[in-house]
Formats: structure tokens, C-alpha cells, sequence
């Protein structure tokens, strides 16, 4: 007999003795119980569940055809158990005895069906996901509603065609855009996230955005492979607005410059397309359309993160006076936040705040430079040459093998690299095979302007 791998769900075989007398009553809604047992299944059939009943009677008549007569006697035409019963010469019970038999396979076939069902949608999802970068959190604070106001804009047939989320570097308008597009991957035909600075990652190269069509050619890859991406541009162009206009689309754009805003908003189809365009940016861009601007976390939400962080690295719990007088002198930037409580791992409380100038005055990108810089000086040697490694790589980070060819330390010591700055929130790692590990783009920025001749490294 074929059927799932797993055991039957329990109350799968009464729902579906429920729904087979349902219909033989020509109830419209007899197989609607279903769906709790057998979602993917109900989810592909789309509410309509005669081909997905039909397919699962075909496979018990494969293999025990009399069985499936007995269930189409039942329950299509419509006999009964004693006009069968007098039909084949049986006793009553005896029907009754393969009426159970024949529902417990018609079951069986049903979530064989499912399991099938549930792993090409796993195999869809994991398709989606090719292209999305891997998470760098593992919780989220404060982003609630903003992620319930994308939901309300993007999933909306009648929404806007696209969002900008803006804000400074370390808000979080990267974690807001994975946690959304991860969320819902199932609304989306395909998902496309390309770095718009994904090219200027090392140690030579200059801080140029992506020029517009390179922003496209990448896109056009994305979805539709080399061959389109090769296309002359104005071909390209129409082919992928073509693409964009025929099925349900999310175009992630990460840390896009004005200027190459406007020529990829160009790119989106006219209503009814479904396609959407989600921009994160660090400038207000003056233009009609959606806007979802980034902002500080609230208090509570600061503290929130900052316990979660002191428990992710064993640190004894702060009191809430304590917290709210560092919070007090960095404000809610969630990644500054992240990154000061790697100073507590090796610094009391007072040091810390000692270290720490008023940050509120100077927002932004300078205000890394304040809690980079005594992280960094307390590292090791073997681990800030680990650290000043990462700028050589591309955007998707560097492997194990690849650091350690590039470094040429030992096991030993680039492991205990690794550790330390994964501790301090200095090195992420993405597990995904081959496991990579990377930084976040303030900490490339942060890396390369102390290896910048014409600036000065501040003193200690």
C-alpha cells in the first residue's frame, strides 16, 4: 500500500467519514472540515476538492478496486449499506467492516497527498528564498506596526506599487524588509533582493552607488537568468517590465541612492499588476507614494533588546536604572544598542558609560565610530585581522576555508576569532550551505575608513 511516511493525524478518518456522508447528502461545503488536517492539499485545491478526492480514490483503486466501488457505491450514488450488502450476498456488518477499511486507505491516500503536497511547497518557499540574505536577527523589538502597515500596503491588490522605508544606518530598515519579505514569501510568485552597493565591498574599490541598469541587469538575473540580463538595456528593460506585469512579484532593493530611485520605479507595470517594489534608503526621497519612515525604539522596546542581547552572551541581568542610563546616553538605535552590549562582555557598567560621549547630538554613521572603535581596540590581534579581512569579500560574506586562506592562521586561532567577534555582534553567520560569515554594512563602513589614507584614525 502506498501512503505517508508519517502516521495518520489524529481525527483525520472521523473528518473524513463526516465529510463522505456529507456529500453523499450534496452538501456544497462537505469537504471543507478538511483543510485543518490536510492544508496543503486545500490550499493547492483552492477550495475546490473534487480532483484532490479523485486523485486519492484513483490510487486506492490502483490498488484495491473493490474498496474504491465500495466508497463511489456509498457515497456518489448514493446506496446503502443493506442495499449493497443484498447486492453481494453479504451480511450488513461485513459491509459495514470494509466500509471502515475502505475510508482508513481512502485516508491514508489523502495524507500521502498531503505530505506530497507540504514538500513541494517547503521545495517553493526554499526556491523563493535563493536570493534573500540571510537574517541577522534572531528576535524583533518594536516593529510590529510597521510590518502590519507593510502588510496593509503590499498585499492589498488596490495597494501602492511600492514603499520606501527610510530612515539611518542601524535602524533596522533591512531587518524590517527580510522580516516581511520572509514572512510572506508565500503571497509572492518569486522575490528578488539585490544590494544596491553589493559591488563596493573591498578594499580598493571606490563608494560608488550601482549605476541604475547594473541595479537592473541584477534583477533581470534574478528572475529570469543570464539570458535576459544580457540583453541590450532598452530590450532588457522591456522584457523584465513584461515579466513584472504577468504574475506576482517582490522586488527588495537594499540601500538605494536617490538618484536610481526613479529609474526603478520606472521599471513597475501599471494597475491591476501585482508586482511591488520595497526600497530601503537613508534619504527622503520627494516624490508621491508610499513612505514608511524608520524611528528610534521606543524605551521599553530599547531595554527589551538590550536584556535579549545580555542573555544571548550569558551576561548577568542589568537592573532597569541601568539600562535606562545606557539607554539614555545611545538613544534607540537597535544596532548601537547591539554593538554596547559587547563593551559589557569586558567593561563594567561605569566604563562603559565613561567610553560612551552623548550620542544623541550626533546621530547616524559617526555615532559608530564611538562604539566600533574600543571594540575593536580590544580585540586581539588574530581576530582584528579576521575583522579587517571581511572588506576583501563580496556582499554574501566569506567561507571558513576562504578566511583562513586569506588570513593563514591556524584552526585554533581562527576559531577563537570567530568566537570573539560573533560575542560582540562584530561578525554575523549565515548556516546555510557553505555556511558564511559577514558583517553588517556600518561595520564595512567603520573598517574602511580607518584604512582610509586620507582620513585621520582617531587617537585612544
Amino acid at each position: 500500500m502506498t501512503t505517508g511516511a508519517e502516521p495518520l493525524p489524529g481525527g483525520l478518518v472521523s473528518a473524513l467519514r463526516a465529510a463522505l456522508r456529507a456529500h453523499a447528502r450534496r452538501q456544497p461545503t462537505a469537504w471543507h472540515n478538511l483543510a485543518r488536517f490536510l492544508p496543503h492539499v486545500a490550499q493547492s485545491s483552492q477550495g475546490e476538492w473534487d480532483a484532490a478526492i479523485g486523485q486519492a480514490l484513483e490510487r486506492l483503486h490502483a490498488e484495491a478496486p473493490a474498496l474504491a466501488e465500495l466508497l463511489r457505491a456509498r457515497f456518489w450514488e448514493g446506496l446503502t449499506v443493506q442495499a449493497l450488502a443484498y447486492r453481494q450476498h453479504l451480511a450488513p456488518s461485513t459491509l459495514y467492516a470494509r466500509q471502515r477499511q475502505a475510508i482508513l486507505a481512502l485516508a491514508r491516500h489523502l495524507w500521502a497527498l498531503e505530505q506530497r503536497q507540504r514538500r513541494h511547497a517547503q521545495a517553493a518557499l526554499a526556491h523563493k528564498t535563493r536570493h534573500l540574505p540571510p537574517a541577522t536577527y534572531t528576535q524583533l523589538f518594536g516593529l510590529d506596526a510597521a510590518l502590519a502597515q507593510l502588510q496593509h500596503w503590499l498585499l492589498d491588490p488596490a495597494g501602492p506599487a511600492w514603499v520606501l522605508i527610510e530612515g539611518l544606518g542601524g535602524l533596522g530598515k533591512t531587518t524590517l524588509a527580510h522580516a516581511f519579505a520572509h514572512r510572506h514569501l508565500s503571497h509572492w510568485d518569486d522575490l528578488a533582493w539585490v544590494d544596491a552597493h553589493a559591488h563596493r565591498r573591498t578594499w580598493e574599490s571606490t563608494a560608488q552607488p550601482l549605476e541604475p541598469q547594473a541595479l537592473v541587469e541584477r534583477l533581470a538575473w534574478q528572475l529570469a537568468g543570464a539570458d535576459l540580463a544580457a540583453q541590450p538595456p532598452p530590450r532588457r528593460q522591456e522584457r523584465l517590465r513584461a515579466l513584472l506585469a504577468q504574475g506576482r512579484y517582490l522586488i527588495v532593493l537594499d540601500d538605494l541612492l536617490p538618484d536610481a530611485i526613479r529609474s526603478l520605479l520606472d521599471l513597475l507595470p501599471p494597475p491591476p499588476a501585482q508586482t511591488r517594489l520595497l526600497i530601503t534608503t537613508r534619504y527622503r526621497y520627494p516624490a508621491s507614494g508610499a513612505h514608511l519612515p524608520m524611528r528610534e525604539l521606543s524605551r521599553a522596546d530599547s531595554l527589551a533588546l538590550l536584556r535579549a542581547e545580555m542573555r544571548q552572551r550569558g551576561l548577568p541581568p542589568l537592573p532597569a536604572a541601568d539600562l535606562g542610563r545606557l539607554y539614555a546616553t545611545i538613544g534607540g538605535n537597535p544596532l548601537a544598542l547591539k554593538l554596547t552590549v559587547g563593551h559589557l562582555t569586558f567593561l563594567p557598567l561605569e566604563r562603559v558609560l565613561d567610553h560612551l560621549p552623548h550620542l544623541a547630538a550626533g546621530p547616524g554613521e559617526d555615532l559608530f565610530a564611538y562604539i566600533y572603535e574600543p571594540l575593536v581596540r580590544h580585540l586581539p590581534a588574530h581576530a582584528r585581522q579576521v575583522l579587517e579581512a571581511m572588506p576583501f569579500f563580496a556582499p554574501q560574506g566569506a567561507t571558513y576555508a576562504e578566511l583562513q586562506a586569506l588570513t593563514g592562521l591556524p584552526h585554533e586561532r581562527l576559531d577563537d576569532a570567530l568566537y570573539r567577534l560573533m560575542y560582540h555582534a562584530l561578525l554575523d553567520l549565515d548556516p546555510r550551505p557553505p555556511a558564511r560569515y559577514f558583517i553588517h554594512r556600518l561595520t564595512y563602513v567603520y573598517l574602511t575608513r580607518q584604512h582610509d589614507p586620507t582620513r585621520a584614525v582617531a587617537s585612544d
